[in-house]
């Protein structure tokens, strides 16, 4: 899995990167709700494995982005 970075982005709200070629952005509230719904979404993913395909790495942060 690549490297995960995140920042706060310029209108305060929280930006992932290295997901991708773009950032992840999302407010804080909208983030906090996803990983409320963790053991939701592995299970999902779990049972959904054959039909999901992966992406091959290759994204890196920007500089000055904090690594998680």
């Amino acid at each position: 899995m690549a490297t995960l970075s995140a920042k706060v982005s310029v209108k305060g709200a929280i930006s992932l990167y290295g997901m991708g070629r773009f950032p992840i952005t999302m407010y804080k509230e909208q983030l906090e709700a996803v990983l409320d719904h963790e053991k939701q979404l592995r299970a999902f993913v779990k049972k959904h494995a054959k039909e999901l395909k992966t992406k091959p790495e290759g994204s890196r942060g920007p500089v000055g982005a904090e690594a998680l």
